[in-house]
């Protein structure tokens, strides 16, 4: 990397975040952080050599989900959250949200926390490592290093170990509501989900209907298949399928799992599950356990 590549990624951050002030465009403050956000740490992460870094916006249609799912190399890590930039994003400052998204926030491994100034590293509610200044105000003086450094820890947790059957429900629950509201987004073919994704959602929600459930509404046939995967995920991780030694499993190995005890299940979802528009638009619902 160059000085000047990373002068150029702060230069890009600082004129984007204050875009939409100068032009005065109505909208959330913090959501016009997203794609500022989201291009500064993607470049980063190529730029460093931290791995190829995606920000995926979460499905709005639960109000306590963070903003943004991060993937590295196709594996989930974490989320950020989003604050507008006069709120602190130290977690202890409880103003912006509900007590139910506070209680949530705090529940997850891995959480970004970022108000468009600085962004701080959290796991389970605690900090993780110092606070990383974005370039909000210097772009010329900003040193990177910092958040290059919140990234690389952010590649490096892991999630909390399973002890008890109320985490096991809990991590359960979280992706089957993720991937449920992603999927009724498809089959709603709620803006800017892809058409040809729209169209493979739904003629596997005929496929379901024509195997499993005749009568199936868009919400019926969105809450089996995430429980279906749901299910093949924690019990393949169960099972000693888990990818490498962090834990984790892919919806693959799921579906591995799936064929060989619930094939009737399986073959309802399978179809699915190769059609690449489909999984591109569910990535990070459908990556990792």
């Amino acid at each position: 990397m160059t000085p000047l590549e990373e002068q150029t990624l702060a230069r890009t951050y600082h004129d984007a975040v204050h875009a939409a002030v100068r032009a005065e465009v109505p909208g959330a403050p913090e959501a016009q952080l997203t794609a500022p956000v989201a291009a500064l740490m993607t470049g980063l992460a190529e730029l460093f050599g931290v791995g190829r870094l995606e920000c995926i916006p979460e499905s709005r249609r639960d109000a306590i989900r963070p903003d943004l799912a991060l993937l590295l190399d196709g594996r989930l890590v974490g989320y950020v959250e989003l604050k507008r930039p006069s709120l602190s994003a130290d977690f202890e400052e409880r103003s912006g949200w509900t007590a139910n998204q506070r209680e949530h926030l705090a529940s997850l491994d891995s959480l970004v926390l970022c108000n468009g100034r600085e962004a701080r590293l959290y796991a389970r509610g605690r900090q993780v490592g110092p606070m990383a200044p974005l370039p909000y105000v210097d772009p010329e003086g900003w040193n990177p290093r910092p958040l290059v450094e919140l990234l690389r820890s952010l590649a490096v947790m892991r999630p909390s170990s399973v002890t008890r059957v109320p985490d096991l429900a809990r991590r359960l629950a979280l992706r089957t509501a993720s991937l449920r509201d992603r999927n009724l987004d498809l089959l709603e073919a709620i803006p800017p989900m892809p058409a040809e994704a729209v169209k493979q959602a739904q003629d596997a929600r005929d496929s379901w209907r024509a195997l499993l459930q005749p009568n199936a509404t868009h919400r019926d046939y969105a809450d089996g298949l995430a429980q279906v995967l749901a299910y093949g995920l924690a019990i393949a991780a169960l099972d000693g399928e888990a990818d490498g030694d962090d834990g984790r499993v892919c919806a693959a190995k799921a579906m591995g799992w799936l064929k060989g005890f619930l094939p009737v299940l399986a073959a309802s979802s399978e179809t699915l599950l190769e059609q690449p528009a489909f999984l591109d638009a569910v990535r990070s619902e459908v990556a990792t356990i």
